[in-house]
Order: C-alpha cells, then sequence, then structure tokens
C-alpha cells in the first residue's frame, strides 16, 4: 500500500503516517515555492518596467475634446478576444492625446463611463470615434500591453 500500512494497521497509524507524508511534501513545497518567490521578486526588482514610484500604476482620467472630422490622436489595440482588455499601443507626438498625458501601454478602463474592460475591439472604435468629447479612465500597465504586443489578435 502507499501509505506503507500492514492488513492490521489501525485508522490512528494510517493517519499518523499520512501526516507524516503530506507534512514531508508541503514542507518541500514550500521550501521550492519560497525559491521561486524570492527569484520572482529578484527579477521584478531588476526588470525595466518596475519602478518603485507605483503613483504611476494608479487609474487616472484623461479628458479629450474631438473636433468633427478630427483624429483622436492615438491608436488602440487588443479587446474582449485577446483577453487583456484594451490597450494605448501608440500616441501620436504633440497631439491633444500626448499633452493630456496618454501613453503607450495605458490600459483603457472606461470611456465615458463606459465599462472598456470587456468589450470587442469594433465596438470600442465606433464609441472613441464617434464621441465629441472623451473621458477616458487609463492606468499604465506595461506588463498586459507588453502580453497584448505578443499576441496576434487585435
Amino acid at each position: 500500500s502507499i501509505l506503507g500500512e500492514s492488513p492490521h494497521t489501525n485508522a490512528k497509524e494510517k493517519t499518523e503516517t499520512f501526516a507524516t507524508i503530506f507534512s514531508q511534501k508541503y514542507h518541500m513545497d514550500n521550501k521550492s515555492r519560497h525559491r521561486l518567490d524570492v527569484s520572482s521578486i529578484t527579477n521584478r526588482l531588476h526588470h525595466s518596467d518596475y519602478n518603485n514610484e507605483l503613483t504611476q500604476f494608479l487609474p487616472r482620467i484623461i479628458e479629450l475634446k474631438k473636433p468633427s472630422g478630427a483624429q483622436l490622436g492615438f491608436n488602440i489595440r487588443g479587446g474582449k478576444a485577446s483577453q487583456l482588455g484594451i490597450f494605448i499601443s501608440k500616441v501620436i507626438p504633440d497631439s491633444d492625446a500626448d499633452h493630456a498625458g496618454l501613453q503607450e501601454g495605458d490600459q483603457v478602463l472606461a470611456v465615458n463611463d463606459i465599462d472598456f474592460q470587456d468589450i470587442e475591439h469594433s465596438k470600442a472604435v465606433e464609441i472613441l470615434k464617434s464621441a465629441k468629447e472623451i473621458t477616458m479612465r487609463v492606468r499604465y500597465f506595461p506588463y498586459n500591453f507588453h502580453r497584448q504586443k505578443e499576441r496576434t489578435v487585435h
């Protein structure tokens, strides 16, 4: 048997044997998990996107007015199909979007109080292009933006 019991092993002995095996396995798993956690933290600390200034990752509001026929000043990628959200993929230098503080790697959380976290790409484009005034809630999220860029789905 797995627990090494004989036909005469009682329930108490079975429980103690199981507890010993489980305890040893759990202790080993925790050691390796701890090593992975330390390694992960070390990698993160030395990653180019890591910064101790965490306020840059907080959601912020970007307000834009778009005259009729004017360009938005930025491009988006992603959407529901990517399961990562909508991201700003390009900001035209010196555009209103650039002056307002929009940046590549921003995740668009909402536009004019419409949730953009699980929206189809085409629907997001439609909303952005049709609005004359845009109030965007965004957050800088370079990790998922880079994951988004690695995928071929827009």
